[in-house]
């Protein structure tokens, strides 16, 4: 549905420990870009990825809001703070 409308980040096969450096990295990059909206698709078996996914982004004051994906609980869209200037 939103495939091609946001930058994103797919953490398909990755373990816990990389996904997450990745997740970081991928939030920090975004916004020092001045994305307002990312992607991040977690996949769903297991739900251990989108837990963690959700876990970084509750605690990271650059995030302004985050859901799953309507019709797609694999993917969760991010909305970002703007980077003061």
């Amino acid at each position: 549905m939103f495939e091609n409308l946001y930058k994103k980040i797919d953490l398909h096969g990755e373990y816990s420990g990389s996904a997450e450096v990745m997740i970081k990295e991928f939030i920090t990059d975004s916004y020092n870009y001045g994305d307002k909206t990312v992607r991040i698709i977690h996949g769903i078996s297991g739900g251990t990825l989108k837990n963690l996914t959700h876990k970084i982004l509750k605690n990271d004051k650059r995030v302004e809001s985050f859901k799953l994906e309507m019709g797609n609980p694999g993917a969760t869209i991010v909305n970002l703070k703007q980077k003061n200037k």
